[in-house]
C-alpha cells in the first residue's frame, strides 16, 4: 500500500487461485486465498473461500477473468473518484459486528450494478485504525510476475495430491451429466476487504 495525498488514499489486497480447489465452475464458485501481505496466506490453505460479488464486476470491468481463474488478481482501492472506466465504484450502504479476520465491524458497498463488497475498518498497533469512506474506487488488476513465482514456490497453486483422475477427464460420454467431484460452496462467507491503512505495505516486503 502507498498514500497518495492529492489523489486521496490508496490501498491493496492480493488474492491468489487456491489450487486444491478442483472446481472447474465460474469466478462465483472458485475458491481463493487472500492476504494484504505474504505472511497473511502462507498458512492459510483452510481460509480459502469465494470472492464477493463485488469483485467479479471489477474483474469484468477490468477484462481478466481468465487470468483471475487461473492464478488470480490484485485488488486496488481508492477514496477518490477515478474516471477511468475499470474503476468501480462503491458507496456504504450499512454497518454491521463481527467481522474476520481483521476487525469488529464491517461496512457493506455496493455499486450501481446491485453487486456488494463488505469492507473492515482496519484495526493496527502501529497506527490509528482509518475510518472508512462513504464511496470507494475498485479495480482488479493482473498478478505481477514475481508475485505468482511467489505462489508457485509457495504451494498455493498445488493440486490435492490425493486428487485421483476419473474417465471423464479423458472420454466424453455423451448424454450423461458428469458428477462434481467438489462440492460448490453453500456458504454465505466471502473474502472481507481490508479498509485503508494508516502505513504503507507490500504484498512481497
Amino acid at each position: 500500500m502507498r498514500n497518495i495525498e492529492r489523489g486521496g488514499r490508496y490501498w491493496t489486497l492480493t488474492i491468489l487461485r487456491n489450487g486444491k480447489d478442483e472446481d472447474l465452475g465460474g469466478l462465483e464458485d472458485s475458491e481463493f486465498r487472500f492476504g494484504r501481505f505474504n505472511f497473511e496466506l502462507s498458512d492459510s490453505e483452510t481460509d480459502a473461500t469465494r470472492i464477493p460479488s463485488g469483485l467479479v464486476t471489477a474483474i469484468g470491468a477490468t477484462g481478466i477473468k481468465e487470468e483471475a481463474l487461473e492464478t488470480g488478481f490484485i485488488v486496488e482501492m481508492r477514496d477518490r473518484k477515478q474516471e477511468d472506466p475499470r474503476w468501480v465504484e462503491f458507496a456504504s450502504t450499512a454497518t454491521v459486528s463481527d467481522a474476520f479476520p481483521w476487525g469488529r465491524s464491517r461496512t457493506l458497498y455496493s455499486c450501481g450494478e446491485g453487486s456488494t463488497l463488505e469492507f473492515i475498518k482496519i484495526h493496527s498497533c502501529s497506527s490509528r485504525p482509518a475510518d472508512l469512506p462513504g464511496r470507494i474506487w475498485v479495480r482488479a488488476c493482473e498478478l505481477p510476475a514475481p508475485v505468482v513465482l511467489w505462489a508457485m514456490d509457495n504451494g498455493v497453486y498445488d493440486a490435492d495430491k490425493s486428487r485421483q483422475m476419473k474417465l471423464d477427464h479423458w472420454f466424453d460420454f455423451s448424454g450423461e451429466t458428469p458428477v462434481p467431484e467438489t462440492p460448490v460452496p453453500s456458504g454465505d462467507e466471502v473474502i472481507p476487504m481490508p479498509g485503508p491503512n494508516g502505513r504503507s505495505y507490500k504484498f512481497l516486503g
